[in-house]
């Protein structure tokens, strides 16, 4: 599975609440066990089924690594606060019992409510590889790796469900498909990569797609990558796109057909970067960065309001096409294509378009006959090739307008750093700071969760304005499966050359930051209820701010057996 490059900015669950343990069973399914016996580590069930059908509100399901070729489905119900748990353990895989019939690995039935399904590899010819129907609610679907089957997750009319970590591949239709009137659903650090029916621009092989029946549907750090259609196809009117990224898909990299609000994307290398279409809905693209497609922002269909600000636009065609008839508010924003007399900008009418050159747009006459183009620039950018972030030199840093502006950038960092914002996705780091060394190790139970030790140092640039003592401190360690711990702490024992830190809850993690000579800083960190499950015997990806610094690195985490 791919590691993930994205960093988390909200306090993820360290542990869950249960009720007291003597009313919360752990249930364990293993290939050696029989669905005679009672589900325990020692007589295990053999299906997943069984397990599933057994478990009562905050219990766990705990599935030892294995191929269980079952379709299974879903009825249960747990409780607010206290969710029944279906865990795969590292290893643990579901294939299908017959290619050939339309089963789902799950089947997340009317009625079930409170269930997390995490963990687990599925394969090898599911229909609907996860299908979560109407009347289901309060679904969780987190570290799953689907690929090689006829289509991903569909949630189809269930309410507030959630979709994070996920790895989807090679399907023959859209990997997460949100359809059917369904509500209050979030997708989450989930790539959804190389689907292909074989239909191209007009077949059904999105990487996501969210349909008109739809409502309050958010996307936060997700890849679309070499889908033969669309990265993104959202038709509902009720979207919101953050801090993720399309490229190489077969036609559009976003297609937005009722509108929607958009922040530090990164689109490469489409037909078109986003496509937007449709009446009646106002779309707003920040802080974009859009790089060499075929036509950076396209606006057609009706009459509605599109805002583009602080984006970066850049390729070998026209950066923005739009209707006479969308409202266009353009400002600040970077658009380049190599030659500066080329066509740039086209509002297209009938019996005619109106053309503007990057030449025209720095002459001023973008700006005088069309009132559009304060702050905007038609110059290239400087992006780096491999990243996309702007280089030394370039315009796009520290000349955004910070109205509205996102509080951080794709990658997690807070804006603004240097003088002020910058414009595209990335907010352009000044002070380079290397996670010199990380060791970890960790001891998890039957279930994933256990004690980790983590001990790091980081090398810091001369002249660095930092206070371990007086600055607040943030660690995050992800795995492929989502958070394994996250701590935002302050200070609460000062010394000259040591701060401790704690969170809110000091007997569960705790905090040790020692400055070293020759700029360098150690910290450690124990956590007694890490989700070491989370990392799927992978590196997990190691982030920590102090102050006004960010540093991320890959770290292995050791796990004695």
């Amino acid at each position: 599975m791919t590691a993930r490059v994205l960093m988390v900015l909200a306090v993820v669950w360290l542990g869950a609440s249960f009720p007291p343990a003597a009313q919360a069973v752990l249930r364990v399914v293993a290939t050696t066990g029989d669905d005679g016996n009672v589900g325990s580590e020692r007589a295990p069930f053999r299906t997943v089924a069984a397990g599933v059908r057994a478990a009562l509100p905050g219990d766990d399901v705990v599935v030892l690594p294995g191929v269980y070729r079952e379709a299974v489905a879903v009825a249960v119900a747990g409780a607010p606060g206290v969710p029944i748990v279906i865990r795969g353990l590292p290893g643990a895989v579901l294939e299908s019992p017959n290619p050939g019939a339309s089963l789902s690995a799950f089947d997340v039935l009317p009625g079930a409510a409170h269930v997390r399904i995490e963990g687990f590899t599925l394969r090898a010819g599911f229909a609907e590889t996860v299908f979560v129907r109407p009347g289901a609610r309060e679904i969780e679907l987190a570290g799953l790796h689907l690929y090689d089957n006829h289509a991903g997750i569909w949630v189809a009319g269930a309410t507030d469900v959630t979709v994070r970590d996920c790895v989807i591949e090679r399907l023959a239709r859209t990997g997460v498909r949100i359809f059917a009137g369904a509500q209050r659903v979030r997708v989450a650090d989930t790539r959804s990569a190389g689907n292909d029916d074989g239909g191209g621009c007009s077949g059904d092989a999105d990487g996501f797609s969210a349909d008109e029946s739809t409502a309050d549907v958010l996307f936060e750090r997700c890849e679309a990558v070499g889908n033969s259609e669309d990265g993104f196809d959202l038709q509902t009117a009720s979207v919101t796109l953050l801090a993720s990224r399309a490229r190489d898909n077969g036609c559009s990299g976003v297609k937005l057909a009722a509108g929607g609000v958009v922040e530090n994307l990164v689109v490469e290398r489409q037909r078109t970067g986003i496509n937007i279409g449709g009446a009646g809905a106002a779309a707003t693209i920040l802080n974009g960065t859009l790089v060499d497609n075929d036509t950076g922002i396209r606006a057609t269909g009706g009459a509605y309001t599109l805002t583009v600000r602080n984006s970066v636009v850049t390729g070998p065609a026209k950066a923005l096409v739009a209707d006479a008839s969308v409202r266009l508010i353009e400002s600040h924003n970077i658009f380049h294509r190599p030659l500066a007399r080329e066509r740039l900008i086209e509002l297209t009418r009938v019996g005619g378009s109106a053309l503007y050159s990057g030449n025209d747009v720095n002459d001023g006459r973008w700006q005088q006959e069309t009132g559009q183009g304060d702050g905007t620039f038609a110059i290239d950018p400087l992006l780096e090739a491999t990243t996309g972030v702007p280089g030394a030199g370039s315009a796009a840093i520290d000349s955004a307008d910070s109205r509205g502006s996102p509080p951080a950038d794709v990658r997690g960092v807070a804006r603004p750093l240097g003088g002020g914002v910058d414009r595209g996705a990335f907010e352009v780091v000044p002070v380079a700071v290397r996670l010199a060394d990380a060791r970890a190790v960790g001891r998890p139970d039957v279930s994933g969760i256990g004690r980790l030790t983590v001990v790091g140092e980081i090398s810091l640039p001369v002249g660095t304005d930092l206070d371990p003592r007086r600055d607040s401190l943030t660690l995050d360690l992800r795995g492929v499966g989502g958070c394994v711990v996250h701590v935002t702490a302050t200070p609460v024992v000062d010394g000259s050359r040591r701060a401790i830190y704690e969170d809110d809850d000091g007997r569960r993690v705790r905090l040790r930051w020692t400055t070293l000579g020759g700029g360098r800083l150690r910290f450690w960190l124990t956590a007694t209820a890490a989700d070491l499950w989370a990392l799927r015997d992978e590196p997990g990806r190691l982030a920590v701010d102090v102050g006004t610094l960010h540093v991320e690195g890959e770290v292995a985490v050791r796990m004695p057996r």
